[in-house]
Formats: structure tokens, sequence, C-alpha cells
């Protein structure tokens, strides 16, 4: 790389006029080839990973930014924290993901370089809360239902254990896919002829139920016989679910 204090230095008074098109050409290539301080270089920003949970650390890498030189961040427009470019720029972040009350946002990471701030890069992360929706929870309590859940972040099958005093049914729902670990299923939770009472239903990670939980989503769900308006009075099962935990 040319220093253009280094470039040669022509004088047109000096210069014999056969010779004024090569010299010329020779200042154009030396003003090419010198470092443009003020120019906006390539600069990146990417994350580890691109959906995160609650509490999990996010990591972010940039590069490209100027060597020893300080790169600000930004979350959606306000200024986070600040750092130094290491000697190849490169520069590394890490915060926590905070708790979220939607299924799933994004977060829009800004980092600038404050030696020349045009060199600025973008990444976007999704937050993803841990949830499961279960969908009819009225009807006969043994119909397939569809389950949808999101945010399982520690193992790869999800599952459903079903517990009624100290009796437990475990159901293999699927395997967890995509950045934030989501699965969407059509299953049947309870047999038929399921009798009535109080049951816990927890969805987590762990094949066997006596298992440490972890992360989980519990639902209290309570079955009932009830007396269908009809014309042989037939007898009916309701069901009534609340979400324990989520």
């Amino acid at each position: 790389m040319v220093d253009p204090r280094e470039a040669p230095h022509f004088s047109t008074l000096e210069v014999p006029v056969w010779t004024r098109n090569a010299a010329l050409s020779l200042v154009v290539l030396a003003l090419a080839l010198a470092p443009a301080a003020s120019s906006a270089q390539h600069v990146t920003l990417s994350p580890e990973r691109s959906c995160y949970g609650a509490r999990q650390v996010i990591s972010l890498t940039g590069h490209g930014f100027t060597p020893d030189g300080d790169v600000s961040l930004s979350i959606e427009g306000q200024q986070v924290g600040m750092g130094i470019a290491d000697y190849d720029g490169v520069f590394s972040a890490t915060m926590r993901a905070p708790a979220i009350p939607f299924a799933v946002v994004s977060l829009r990471f800004t980092a600038t370089d404050q030696t020349y701030r045009l060199n600025r890069a973008t990444a976007t992360v999704r937050l993803a809360s841990l949830g499961v929706v279960v969908t009819p929870r009225t009807g006969d309590p043994s119909r397939t239902r569809r389950i949808r859940a999101r945010g399982f972040f520690g193992g790869d099958v999800l599952y459903a254990h079903v517990r009624r005093g100290d009796r437990t049914r475990d159901v293999r729902l699927g395997a967890l896919g995509g950045p934030c670990r989501s699965l969407d299923v059509r299953r049947r939770l309870f047999p038929p002829g399921v009798d009535t009472g109080r049951y816990t239903l927890r969805f987590d990670t762990n094949p066997d139920s006596s298992a440490r939980a972890g992360r989980n989503v519990t639902y209290a769900v309570t079955i009932a016989r009830a007396r269908r308006a009809s014309a042989a009075s037939a007898t009916g099962v309701r069901e009534g679910w609340r979400l324990m935990t989520p």
C-alpha cells in the first residue's frame, strides 16, 4: 500500500511535454493505491444463533472495524454499550436475553465504528418465550389435539407427562426444530374412556417424568362428567384447563 505522502511529486514546469501523460498516470495510480481514511469499509455483525430464550447469552461478533478503535453497540437505535476492536478489527459483545411477554420478538443490533461512523453493520436476532398452546381445550378429552410449542432450548424432543396421583403417562410429541426450538403436531393426550378427576399435564424435554423437569410448561386439567341437553339425556365428559407455569 502506497502512502500518499511518499507518492512522487510532479511539476509541470520540470517534466517534459512528452512525459506529462505518463506522469499524470503515475499520480492517479498512487492516489488510487493510497489508503482512504474517510471511505466506508465492509463491516459485518454476526450473532452466534438467530434465536434465544430468556436469560440465555446473546453472542455477537463484528469484523472489519478500525483496528484498536472504539465500537458502539445499540439495540433498536438505543446505545447499550461500547467496546474496542482488536488489532484485526474484530470485536465481540455478549448480553443476557431478557424475558418477554410475547411469543416471539425480533431485536435489531447495530455496531458503529467510532473512528468513521459510516462503517456500521446490523444483525437481527429473535427472542422466544417458553410456551405451549393446546387446542381444543373442550369436548371429549380423548380427541386428537393440536400442540404448538416454542422456546424449549434444553433438548431435542418434546414430551407430555400426564399425571394423576401416582400414575403417569408419558407421551412423545416429536422432535423440536428451527432456531427457536419449536414444534407443531397433533397428538392424543388422554386415552378413550379416561377417568374423571384432576390431572397435571407437564411439557418438557425429559423422556421420563421422574427426571428433573427443568424448563417446562404445566397445565392443571380437570375432567368431569357433564349432562348434555339431548333427547336421550346422554352423559358426556368436559374438561377445564388452567395454565400453571409458563
